[in-house]
């Protein structure tokens, strides 16, 4: 627990307030160092030792099932490298730079889910190795990727993480070192997916162990929640959630709204199973959700805060009733979403080949929170 941290816990010892802290208990916020991923950490280290004596390492790939926290450990790592060989620090975001007109090492992390597109991914690692500005629009592709050719040089190199990849409508690893395999200048590229890739060495990262998982939910719980978690809740939101770190926090996050919605001072039994309730199996992490474009967005807000009901056209009416978006285009919406596996269309009736409806298939109460 850092310095502001403390100061905050004893400024709300007086306060009935459960949660001191939203961030520190939300599954999309990366902890500086992330709990129990040690052996991951020297892994990575392991490949790339090459930056220590000047040399750029090989590509390779990290993998590994959701919920692992290959993210919240790249992330890090870049910005302790960032800081440690390139100069000054900055906050983490969608990416991570090395600032100083002496470095010569750039360590960049790019999140494919809001950066999917040839242009947005130059764009977001050009904006993280540039000093001035980079144009959101107005010039190509080939004009961004020339840009950060001409960045790069026998005293300036790249190492990109591209993180999120081969998930829909983001690139495939091999796009992803593509998209760099053509950049004039000394780069590594490092991919990220769940599933394994034979083309470079690859990295492994495994599901979470219980006693670990429940250590991770214990470290957030004492820096969010005034008391702290009980060992109990923990172990018991880590068995259920089956070593994905995502999932258990989305499940805590969730107990704790409800809980702070009904001014309860503690998290009871209650709150915790709505709050594992409310985390489908196998659905997807609230963070791509929050990807996603805002008039996407807006139609799940819409969605949500309606409980539209009824086949997908006619949650289409509904929806776009109270938006800027006409019927047909809501409909398109819904029907991508669908395909996507944000939601999960549903029969409605007893004929099989009649009309659909959707249900959400992420954390809504986590998502609805961080929207708020």
């Amino acid at each position: 627990m850092d310095l502001p941290e403390r100061v905050a816990r004893r400024r709300a010892v007086d306060d009935d307030r459960l949660v001191t802290a939203w961030s520190s208990l939300s599954p999309v916020v990366h902890p500086d160092s992330p709990v129990g991923r040690g052996a991951v950490l020297e892994r990575l280290l392991d490949r790339l030792e090459p930056v220590f004596s000047g040399d750029l390492p090989a590509d390779f790939h990290v993998h590994g099932p959701g919920g692992t926290g290959k993210s919240a450990v790249l992330v890090g790592l870049f910005s302790e490298l960032s800081t440690q060989l390139g100069g000054a620090h900055a906050p983490i975001q969608t990416t991570t730079r090395a600032n100083g007109a002496d470095r010569d090492v750039e360590f960049v992390c790019v999140d494919a889910r809001r950066a999917a597109s040839p242009f947005r991914v130059y764009r977001a690692v050009l904006a993280s190795v540039r000093d001035d500005s980079v144009p959101e629009r107005g010039v190509s592709t080939e004009t961004l990727r020339s840009k950060l050719s001409d960045e790069l040089g026998s005293h300036r190199r790249l190492v990109v993480a591209l993180d999120h990849l081969a998930e829909p409508r983001t690139p495939t690893p091999q796009r992803a070192r593509d998209l760099f395999a053509s950049v004039d200048g000394p780069v590594t590229t490092v991919t990220v997916s769940r599933v394994a890739d034979d083309a470079v060495p690859s990295l492994p990262v495994s599901a979470y162990r219980d006693s670990m998982l429940t250590e991770v939910l214990m470290s957030r719980g004492s820096r969010g929640l005034r008391g702290g978690l009980a060992q109990g809740t923990a172990e018991r939101i880590a068995d259920w959630a089956e070593g994905d770190a995502s999932d258990a926090l989305s499940a805590l996050f969730g107990a704790a709204t409800i809980a702070d919605h009904e001014d309860m001072p503690n998290l009871s039994v209650r709150h915790v199973r709505r709050g594992m309730e409310g985390v489908p199996r196998d659905g997807v992490p609230v963070g791509r959700v929050l990807s996603l474009p805002e008039n996407r967005q807006a139609v799940l807000d819409a969605l949500l805060e309606g409980g539209a009901s009824g086949s997908i056209e006619t949650i289409a009416k509904t929806v776009s009733a109270d938006m800027d978006l006409s019927a047909g285009t809501v409909t398109r919406f819904l029907y991508e979403l669908a395909e996507d596996g944000i939601l999960q269309r549903v029969e409605i009736g007893e004929n099989e080949h009649g009309p659909s409806g959707v249900v959400p298939r992420f954390p809504t109460l986590v998502y609805r929170k961080l929207r708020s």
